[in-house]
């Protein structure tokens, strides 16, 4: 049963801008990240035809990818809290 008064969980607090930026950041990322993999897969006959791969071999340039991308993006946020974010936009840049 339902105690009388009981108060709701959710608080009625807003967002502040800060947090609608990193939203819109994450968003943005997840896209960029959807859109790079559709990328290479659409490339892949592409890229298979060019260096001479099989189809599995092929399978294998997709995977590697997107390992290469999974490893890549956390370590890139530890790299940026090492370093520091002019140094490692200057290392990349290089």
């Amino acid at each position: 049963m339902a105690v009388a008064g009981a108060t709701s969980s959710g608080g009625g607090e807003k967002a502040d801008a800060a947090a609608w930026l990193a939203v819109i950041a994450g968003i943005l990322g997840a896209l960029m990240a959807t859109l790079d993999i559709s990328i290479v897969n659409s490339a892949l006959p592409t890229i298979q035809g060019e260096i001479g791969a099989s189809g599995t071999e092929g399978t294998w340039i997709s995977t590697a990818y997107l390992i290469a991308e999974i490893i890549i993006i956390p370590l890139s946020g530890w790299l940026e809290r090492v370093l520091g974010l002019r140094t490692l936009l200057l290392g990349v840049s290089v």
